[in-house]
């Protein structure tokens, strides 16, 4: 976990053979607290409204994201009636998952509204928005880790039905997961290049991490 940008890369999922990094838990949940969400979202507003102008590339970037979010999520929602409902232990009970700086960002660039409060707000509770029917946050409003996670059900479900779709996910996962670092990368950029008028003060997430 990035002590800046809180990135999330969902401890307590199982081992995924695509996308896998091993986490340790500790640490601090950025963002965690009512005060830190409400100045964080309201610090990434602004600097968003006085940058416009420079974060072309980067809500380009959060575009293409949210169309491969739409290609696949009428699978995944299919998929999640078939086999979450029906699971013994659902991941979303046991992962410790939280929205990090990526997540937010592509959230404001992509004129979202985002959710009332971080997922957790320490490491032993449940995300807040796991109801009896799933998952309360549109997909697009989700930790990126929620959506990339198949767990081995899903897996063999999708291999059984849509032969050759594992490649093609994997493939688009590749794809959005480079799209968010460059979406980061090029927000960084813009709102950090000097432009010699006024601007509001810049949004800092090392300030934020409460």
């Amino acid at each position: 976990m990035e002590s800046v940008t809180g990135d999330n890369s969902g401890y307590g999922f199982m081992i995924d053979p695509v996308f896998s990094r091993k986490e340790t838990i500790g640490g601090e949940i950025p963002w965690a607290s009512a005060a830190a969400w409400r100045e964080g979202q309201l610090s990434l507003t602004r600097t968003i409204a006085a940058s416009r102008a420079e974060l072309n590339a980067a809500a380009a970037l959060a575009g293409r994201i949210i169309h491969r979010y739409d290609l696949a999520g009428d699978l995944f929602d299919e998929l999640a009636d078939v086999t979450c409902e029906t699971c013994r232990r659902p991941c979303c009970l046991d992962a410790k998952v939280w929205l990090d700086f990526k997540d937010l960002l592509l959230i404001h660039l992509s004129g979202r509204e985002p959710p009332p409060a971080q997922l957790r707000g320490d490491w032993w509770g449940r995300c807040r928005y796991l109801t009896s029917n799933g998952c309360a946050l549109p997909r697009t409003s989700r930790p990126w880790v929620c959506t990339w996670y198949i767990c081995p059900d899903q897996r063999r479900s999708i291999a059984r039905r849509l032969p050759g779709a594992p490649a093609r996910l994997a493939r688009w996962w590749s794809e959005i997961a480079s799209w968010r670092e460059q979406m980061e990368n090029a927000f960084i950029l813009a709102v950090h290049r000097p432009t010699g008028r006024f601007a509001a003060p810049r949004f800092d997430p090392k300030g934020l991490q409460s």
